[in-house]
């Protein structure tokens, strides 16, 4: 059965590598996967929506475009307003909650609000609020491994990047365990 998630923010949160990391992991596992990113043309500021699909590899995916979502991320007011309106019943919302004020007024949902900036400020990596909001959607919904999600961090960041990629495992792990606890691996 497919696993449709939207991320959405502003341009410069890292949306476009929390994106292409899940896509990665999900591929690495040996699933079917489908990424697409719309995003308007500033570099830093502007719009930034992400599709990532995730399918049993006997099941093919057909188009990026969804309209109701198994699980979002609300990484901006913009975002939480789009997508607690379409999120499928039963659903998965995560909310950037250092910048998202206010709460969702929907029961049929489940709600995890993320102070995705305190937490990466507390692990001494303020640029990585995006990989703490997917450490968190990972735990909470397990469409990927977190030891797969951290083996694609190698895959997706560029040459001149890969320095980075500790700060991001750790970000990816901090958002798990906010949600999961520490210790544990992952909760559904």
């Amino acid at each position: 059965m497919e696993f449709d998630i939207l991320f959405g923010g502003i341009g410069g949160q890292g949306i476009q590598l929390a994106t292409q990391v899940l896509a990665q992991a999900a591929t690495l596992e040996g699933k079917n996967v489908l990424q697409y990113c719309d995003y308007s043309s500033e570099m830093r500021g502007g719009k930034i929506d992400c599709t990532v699909v995730v399918a049993p590899p006997d099941e093919e995916i057909g188009s990026p475009r969804r309209t109701h979502p198994r699980a979002a991320v609300a990484m901006s007011p913009r975002a939480c307003q789009e997508y607690r309106e379409t999120l499928s019943t039963g659903g998965v919302l995560i909310l950037n909650t250092s910048i998202v004020n206010g709460g969702v007024d929907r029961t049929d949902v489940h709600v995890l609000a993320v102070p995705t900036l305190r937490l990466a400020e507390e692990i001494g990596e303020p640029r990585a609020v995006s990989m703490i909001a997917l450490g968190a959607l990972i735990a909470r919904t397990g469409v990927v491994s977190l030891d797969m999600a951290a083996d694609a961090l190698r895959v997706s960041l560029p040459p001149h990047r890969q320095t980075l990629i500790a700060a991001n495992e750790r970000a990816l792990r901090c958002g798990a365990a906010f949600v999961t606890g520490p210790g544990e691996s992952s909760r559904s």
